[in-house]
């Protein structure tokens, strides 16, 4: 503490500390006549004051000439607790990132500054200093990182520190490269009968700026007739084996792109394909009713080869009369119809099913059922 001159005010001044600033039973400590500042050293007072006292008999001045109490924590701050956003131990497709500090003060302590260094070890003589309890870091370099942030209590002579926390994080901020073609069912812009559209990619991620990239996370992909259209930056598929089954007739392109864990996308990929298919999209062997018999309550299982334009399914009796008819679906692969009619007599019942193809022909599947009723 600084004091005045003692060739002009003949001044000498004492300390005493307590546990609870409330009882102050220790004697004073002094007298101290340094006027350029005392230093006071404790970790295990929480209070600490000081008098000064003149030691001269002049009656026009006090003597105790001031009382200060300065509150010393009795105890560290606790290691901070760092959130951000960037995601810990996880990666960020962003240079910029804000790191919050919290819970420091939880134990009664009151914190007077923070100190952190990223990428490096951290003291009070070697972080930087903050009194915020957040800190805004920008430009961070692509690769993996770690922030260190310790806490000091608000004591500036002799000040304790917590522990120090850390928070791991990533940044990348390149998009992988475009994906390459592997293998394919179907040659780039040559017709083919084949409706079912199987491709294999090549996907790497881009280490142009670091050799710690965040790695391939999948594909965001699309099959189209509109050239125009984008791809979206949802991953699909976490593969790079996309297979396409029931694929209609005509020109289409397969446009993909690549995601990396970090959320960044790459250049698009658009391979052109041609489909001229001349096959059925059901077969009698892709339809099954069951149970078979049963007592009015069944389901129709049919499987598509490729995706219809509509599918109407009919149940006739014996002499051809339609008892019901549903609407079934359409899409590629297994379908499902529950049905139950009431009030049917024991006989043999039959159930059609015709599937309009996007071409316009149709293809039809009858099969027989038995209704048995004890």
């Amino acid at each position: 503490q600084n004091l005045p001159d003692l060739t002009t005010h003949p001044v000498v001044f004492y300390t005493q500390t307590s546990d609870d600033g409330v009882v102050w039973s220790e004697e004073w400590k002094g007298p101290y006549t340094n006027n350029q500042g005392s230093v006071i050293q404790s970790t295990n007072r929480r209070y600490i004051r000081y008098k000064g006292i003149l030691t001269t008999g002049d009656e026009r001045w006090t003597p105790e000439l001031l009382r200060v109490e300065i509150e010393y924590p009795v105890a560290a701050p606790l290691p901070p607790v760092i959130t951000s956003t960037a995601q810990e131990d996880g990666w960020t497709n962003t240079r910029n990132a804000i790191f919050y500090f919290l819970g420091s003060e939880s134990n009664g302590v009151t914190v007077g500054a923070y100190y952190y260094a990223l990428d490096s070890e951290i003291n009070t003589i070697t972080g930087v200093k903050t009194v915020n309890n957040y800190i805004n870091i920008t430009g961070v370099a692509e690769g993996m990182h770690v922030i260190k942030v310790l806490a000091q209590s608000d004591w500036q002579n002799n000040s304790l520190c917590s522990g120090i926390s850390e928070y791991r994080f990533n940044i990348d901020i390149t998009p992988p490269k475009k994906p390459g073609v592997k293998n394919s069912s179907h040659k780039q812009y040559e017709e083919s009968g084949n409706n079912n559209f199987k491709i294999e990619l090549i996907l790497e991620d881009n280490k142009g700026n670091t050799i710690n990239v965040s790695g391939m996370e999948g594909v965001s992909y699309i099959l189209t007739k509109d050239e125009r259209e984008e791809v979206d930056n949802i991953v699909d598929s976490e593969s790079g084996e996309i297979e396409i089954r029931g694929v209609g007739n005509g020109t289409w392109y397969f446009k993909v792109k690549a995601i990396d864990k970090a959320g960044n996308a790459g250049e698009e990929l658009v391979y052109c394909i041609k489909v001229n298919y001349k096959g059925g999209i059901i077969t009698k062997e892709k339809v099954k009713i069951y149970p078979n018999p049963n007592k009015g309550k069944f389901k129709i299982w049919y499987e598509l080869a490729g995706e219809a334009e509509e599918v109407k399914v009919k149940i006739k009796d014996s002499s051809g009369r339609t008892i019901r008819e549903i609407i079934g679906g359409k899409r590629v692969g297994v379908n499902e119809i529950e049905e139950e009619i009431r009030n049917l007599a024991n006989g043999v019942y039959f159930v059609k099913i015709n599937a309009i193809r996007k071409d316009g022909k149709e293809d039809v599947v009858v099969k027989k059922m038995v209704i048995y009723k004890r």
